[in-house]
């Protein structure tokens, strides 16, 4: 809720009325270990993707008027789910008509992301939930291989704190409280031993049976241009019909707006426009 006490889907309300508005049904996921028992494998792409498509699955089965053709659409590591979930289309989604992906400024190279265990300040609260999905995967990951004794202690925070109350937290605040020794990994064999960890979960990873198209702003301090235009090549280079376009002046956020704003919602919606039964 917000402060009239409405629903603003953390931001995205606007984004998904213009879906709407178009005459799509949107059903979101809150991903495995989010409102469900278990620890969230955070940035863990299969589970991530795996989460997209039951819920399109339980969209149909709440609406049977429903199609059952659909498209995977996210935002940054919702567009990580979104590729993820396309890739999956044919074996998790099947009897499902997957039309394509749309992946607006999409986390894909995960360990750039995070620059294989050294991440700068903004993104240290996002280190320790990446150290959490990874653990899901990898049992035997010690979490004292990767972080410093002061920041060990407060993994334990992570667990229960929303996203916005981790970036104040532990991205802002401690970015001048803890210095970087604190967010990394404590020898070389535990960097060395991160890497594949963290290039494993990052997307597109092979063809996908259906068309790609990948969206950012070109002022986005988050994800980096050269890793999302690298993304579209990865795809086209497995087979999957990729292509980008670039909103001169849009950052991480605003370039879910409407595209006379300058933002991707009136493309995104046309996209899609071009590619339904």
């Amino acid at each position: 809720m917000n402060k009239n006490g409405e629903v603003d889907l953390y931001g995205y309300g606007g984004f998904v009325a213009r879906l709407l508005k178009a005459g799509y049904a949107v059903v979101a996921t809150d991903y495995e270990g989010l409102g469900t028992p278990g620890v969230h494998p955070y940035i863990i792409a299969d589970s991530e993707g795996r989460g997209v498509i039951d819920a399109v699955r339980a969209g149909i089965q709440a609406d049977l008027t429903l199609s059952t053709s659909w498209f995977s659409v996210g935002h940054s590591q919702g567009g990580q789910a979104a590729i993820a979930a396309g890739e999956l289309a044919d074996s998790w989604g099947r009897g499902l008509d997957f039309r394509g992906t749309v992946g607006l400024a999409p986390l894909t190279d995960i360990g750039q992301a995070y620059n294989y265990g050294s991440p700068g300040p903004v993104d240290r609260g996002f280190y320790l939930l990446a150290l959490q999905g990874l653990k899901t995967q990898t049992p035997n990951l010690r979490y004292e291989d990767y972080l410093g004794p002061q920041a060990l202690k407060m993994m334990a925070k992570t667990e229960n704190d929303c996203t916005s109350k981790i970036w104040e937290d532990f991205s802002a605040n401690l970015g001048d409280k803890l210095n970087d020794f604190q967010f990394t990994p404590q020898t070389p064999a535990a960097a060395l031993a991160l890497q594949p960890l963290l290039d494993a979960q990052s997307v597109p990873r092979g063809k996908t049976p259906g068309p790609m198209l990948l969206l950012q702003g070109d002022e986005d301090p988050t994800i980096k241009v050269a890793v999302t235009t690298q993304a579209v090549r990865n795809a086209r280079a497995a087979g999957t019909a990729a292509e980008f376009r670039l909103y001169p002046g849009q950052d991480h956020y605003s370039v879910l707006a409407s595209g006379s704003d300058g933002g991707a919602a009136t493309d995104v919606v046309a996209w899609l426009n071009s590619h339904k039964p």
